[in-house]
């Protein structure tokens, strides 16, 4: 079999029933509608890279978005350094959910706030809005350490774990976050780590990565058991790395593969420059392969 291996670009699998991750978006969607009966539960997810944090936020948000009373916001500090820009247009998406009338005078005093850099100030006025108008933020962070950035700038006129602090103290603001290990998270919230409950995410089984490969195919993959337990090896139960393959083996238009075409799709993945599993998939699991 010869195989021509070309960058794919990949976007997170976002979806209202992940098929490996149903029961903790389920957990989470539960727990953010009971914001309207005065209960306040925030999460941090964390697990290694590729283990679906950000498909499950993504998934999580694209569920909560038709809720009238819900308003979720997804931020991932990793895309870009974080100025006060980025907060005032997540401030200002929040307030054009507001039902009634914002007064001028309030209005103004959030944009002097926002603008001046003084968030901790921002988020309580924004919380006393939401709080007039029955209303609930959802603020989803991806990769919270690496908000860390965002002391780097002088016009921010805070510091991240302040930030934090004045956020899950808010009446009307839940916060979700993730990043790759709890120690990070804890890092960025140190004491207020407490205050949220902890989901750890794990690699997928071996039927759950079957049920992956085949939802995301549109059930255009069909594969043996050898062969799920031989990407399972590979793999070693990273979603992100079931989707990379998935994608080859339709790209190259491979509907049932057996166990040699796996071996070459990987080897020629890692041999390929740019490809998505170049970096990861060398230092992770080039032993496995030769």
């Amino acid at each position: 079999m010869v195989v021509n291996m070309k960058f794919i670009p990949w976007r997170p699998l976002v979806s209202e029933k992940l098929p490996f991750r149903t029961s903790i978006l389920n957990e989470m969607t539960i727990a953010i509608k009971r914001l309207e009966r005065g209960v306040k539960l925030s999460y941090m997810i964390y697990g290694p890279l590729g283990i679906g944090k950000t498909s499950l936020l993504l998934s999580l948000k694209k569920i909560l978005e038709p809720l009238p009373a819900i308003v979720p916001i997804y931020l991932n500090p990793t895309w870009n350094f974080l100025t006060f820009t980025d907060f005032k247009d997540i401030l200002l998406d929040t307030l054009s959910k507001v039902k009634t009338k914002v007064e001028i005078r309030e209005f103004n005093t959030l944009i002097t706030y926002i603008n001046e850099g003084r968030l901790g100030l921002a988020f309580e006025l924004l919380d006393k809005l939401l709080i007039d108008n029955g209303l609930y933020a959802v603020l989803m962070i991806d990769d919270i350490s690496a908000i860390t950035r965002m002391s780097r700038y002088s016009d921010l006129k805070t510091t991240p774990y302040s930030l934090f602090e004045t956020i899950l103290d808010r009446d009307n603001i839940c916060l979700i976050v993730s990043d790759t290990t709890h120690a990070l998270i804890n890092k960025v919230l140190r004491n207020r780590v407490s205050d949220l409950i902890s989901r750890p995410l794990s690699p997928l089984r071996e039927e759950e990565e079957l049920s992956l490969l085949v939802e995301f195919s549109d059930g255009k993959l069909s594969l043996k058991e050898e062969v799920i337990h031989k990407i399972h090896r590979l793999t070693r139960g990273i979603p992100l790395y079931d989707h990379i393959l998935g994608l080859e083996l339709l790209r190259c238009g491979i509907r049932e593969p057996s166990f040699n075409d796996i071996e070459v799709i990987i080897e020629k993945s890692i041999e390929e420059p740019d490809g998505l599993f170049n970096f990861q998939m060398r230092m992770l699991h080039l032993k496995y392969i030769l």
